[in-house]
């Protein structure tokens, strides 16, 4: 086990709820909403100058052969009630639990929280039960917190796409968030990346900047990404518990605290070589 203490970002509420974060973008956005639309790409491209592709996933640019995809994950979370500390996180990355995979507790307020389990479907995950593996994780997260955490929400997701874009920018048309591909495959973060890139989108529209110059920042963090996720496929529970012991001294100060370096940045670099080998070696 690892403790991280600092200002290491937020968290927030997505979905149907007031203060949800779709919810405040809604009431600062000027421009009308229009819900439940049927209009087409090909139609909308007819109609306007510029199209913005974000439809929340890679699978319309998949549609136009313009998308890499790397891996699906299967997703099963819950929302429980309980006692709960609202800026600590947890997170399980034992692959008894699951496989591959990583599993999260991310409080909602004081008396909510969701859990989830996210696994990688993996060839040597397909004999592989999600249900099975909730109910046990389940169970542990309320012997180690020592509650009943009763369940009042629940959602499931199977073979979620994650790939990044060939081209972020088509003629006319801008492909950002997941369109593009700003899911990290490590660990699923992604909603900061996801909103630069609309913001990026908008540059380019007002004549401040070129998209695709713009996103390569982007689209390196993408790479270092899918190289962490690469490693992870490669580790035992063994291997795993020896990165996460040493994330709680020194390496953990450095990685998390630092301002200068990108840790995604720094931990792939470090993994590259470990990759290659193992890759040469599996031929």
């Amino acid at each position: 086990m690892a403790i991280i203490e600092g200002q290491l970002g937020f968290t927030n509420i997505r979905g149907r709820e007031q203060d949800s974060f779709e919810k405040q973008l809604e009431e600062q956005t000027k421009s009308s909403i229009h819900f439940n639309s049927d209009e087409t790409y090909e139609q909308l491209i007819r109609k306007h100058s510029h199209v913005v592709m974000a439809t929340g996933d890679g699978a319309y640019a998949k549609k136009t052969r313009n998308f890499r995809e790397d891996l699906t994950v299967s997703i099963k979370g819950v929302t429980v009630e309980g006692t709960f500390d609202r800026y600590t996180v947890l997170t399980w990355i034992d692959y008894d639990l699951a496989p591959f995979g990583y599993c999260y507790l991310i409080p909602f307020s004081e008396k909510e929280a969701n859990i989830s389990i996210a696994i990688p479907d993996l060839p040597e995950n397909e004999a592989v039960n999600i249900n099975n593996l909730w109910s046990v994780f389940y169970e542990k997260v309320r012997s180690q917190l020592k509650q009943e955490l009763p369940i009042t929400d629940q959602f499931q997701i199977t073979g979620y796409p994650i790939g990044i874009c060939k081209s972020g920018r088509i003629g006319n048309t801008f492909h950002v968030g997941n369109c593009f591909g700003t899911t990290m495959p490590f660990m699923g973060y992604g909603q900061y990346a996801s909103i630069l890139s609309g913001i990026y989108a908008a540059y380019d529209l007002c004549g401040l900047g070129k998209y695709e110059e713009l996103m390569k920042p982007l689209r390196q963090s993408y790479q270092d990404s899918i190289v962490l996720r690469r490693s992870m496929e490669q580790l035992s529970n063994k291997g795993l518990d020896l990165i996460i012991h040493s994330l709680q001294g020194y390496w953990g100060e450095k990685l998390f605290h630092t301002k200068r370096i990108s840790p995604l940045k720094v931990a792939s670099y470090l993994l590259r070589p470990y990759i290659k080998m193992k890759k040469e070696g599996t031929r």
